[in-house]
């Protein structure tokens, strides 16, 4: 068909070549150069348009299988005319399949097909949404009565990300407003009852500043988990990670001198790239989980391991321990183990989720080890410059 239809274009072109030459060489044909001239080069500029558009409908193949977006053209009655590698995955179909097929029959789609049936009515852009199989799409005319185009968009990741939000803000208020309750409750009570005595008035108002330092707590770290979800990756310096070590375990026994915490490491200097600021507070975290969540006064064995490609760091208590079933969600925002030892000690379930972060913006690792009333392990592998940040 293409062959064919190249011949004739070039015919025409010889033909209005041929005459155009003769007008130009017979006197007698003189009054009709400029229309055949006109002629010949219309035609050249039609044979020029021809083989641009099949150059771009030739080249529009590949560039299309490198969108991330599906992208589906239709004709007028819905039937599949082009579609992209991303669409066809999105649909879980291959492409050869979905050409001449009706593409609102589909099963993912057939909920939609009043979409595709307004956009002939109305000529209006439509959108559509399907959140179970994390699907978000677009309709519109390409050429009115001849073509529309559906593109098709991963949106898993933005519906599981609007769900975590939702959960976030749920799980917020509620830690908020159970302090609250409880300053307001005994505020209340002072306020009513005017003869209080001394004793108990003491004991009130160390129940509402507990509280209080419970509230500022969690909105302290609400404040710390939006930053560093917003902090694209860590400032990464060289860091001496034995003398972070050190300042770390001195300021933990100045609020606790009772603990005992055991330091080893293989060399004196262990240097990995990291954020000073932020590693002391993951590591600051997980030492004061280890003080805790232990019964008695807390002893804690801090280990630096300087290997080839690797530092491991390894922070092991001998505290109440994390049952097993609970291991694979300690990282979750607002999780506690223990609910009422944690309200207890005024922590919310956000200690682990802030350190969580944080390594994950040095691309480094961390893994748990616990046995139940034995004790918790945590252990922190940082790849060496060589291999993680060349």
């Amino acid at each position: 068909m293409m062959s064919t239809m190249k011949k004739r274009y070039w015919t025409l072109l010889f033909v209005l070549g041929f005459a155009s030459f003769l007008c130009f060489c017979t006197p007698s044909l003189h009054a009709y150069r400029e229309w055949l001239l006109f002629l010949c080069l219309f035609g050249i500029a039609l044979i020029v348009q021809k083989k641009g558009v099949g150059q771009r409908k030739f080249k529009d193949i590949p560039l299309l299988d490198a969108l991330q977006e599906g992208v589906i053209t239709l004709d007028w009655e819905g039937k599949v005319l082009q579609v992209n590698q991303k669409g066809a995955h999105y649909l879980k179909e291959e492409k050869g399949r979905l050409i001449g097929t009706l593409l609102f029959n589909h099963p993912l789609l057939k909920s939609h097909y009043q979409n595709f049936h307004r956009i002939r009515e109305t000529f209006i852009h439509q959108s559509f949404a399907n959140e179970k199989e994390g699907l978000e799409g677009e309709i519109k005319v390409l050429e009115p009565r001849k073509k529309i185009l559906v593109t098709l968009l991963d949106s898993s990741g933005h519906y599981q990300k609007k769900q975590l939000g939702k959960d976030f803000v749920a799980n917020a208020s509620h830690e908020l407003r159970t302090p609250i309750t409880i300053i307001k409750g005994f505020a209340e009570t002072i306020y009513d009852l005017p003869e209080i005595s001394s004793g108990m008035l003491t004991e009130f108002t160390e129940k509402i500043v507990r509280n209080c330092q419970r509230m500022d707590s969690l909105v302290k770290n609400l404040l710390t988990l939006a930053d560093l979800d917003y902090l694209p990756r860590a400032k990464l310096q060289e860091c001496d990670l034995v003398a972070l070590i050190d300042s770390c375990s001195q300021t933990l026994l100045s609020l606790h001198p009772e603990i005992q915490i055991e330091s080893l490491h293989n060399e004196e200097v262990i240097i990995i790239h990291g954020d000073p600021d932020l590693l002391e507070l993951a590591i600051m975290n997980l030492l004061e989980n280890g003080v805790k969540y232990s019964e008695q006064a807390a002893k804690i064995t801090i280990t630096i391991e300087d290997g080839s490609d690797a530092v491991k760091l390894t922070i092991a208590d001998q505290g109440i321990g994390i049952p097993e079933g609970d291991l694979d969600k300690i990282f979750e925002r607002f999780f506690t183990v223990d609910k009422a030892h944690s309200r207890r000690m005024g922590g919310a379930g956000l200690g682990l989720s802030i350190v969580d972060v944080i390594i994950s913006k040095h691309q480094a690792k961390i893994d748990v080890t616990s046995t139940w009333e034995k004790g918790t392990t945590f252990t922190l592998t940082f790849q060496k410059v060589s291999t993680a940040f060349q």
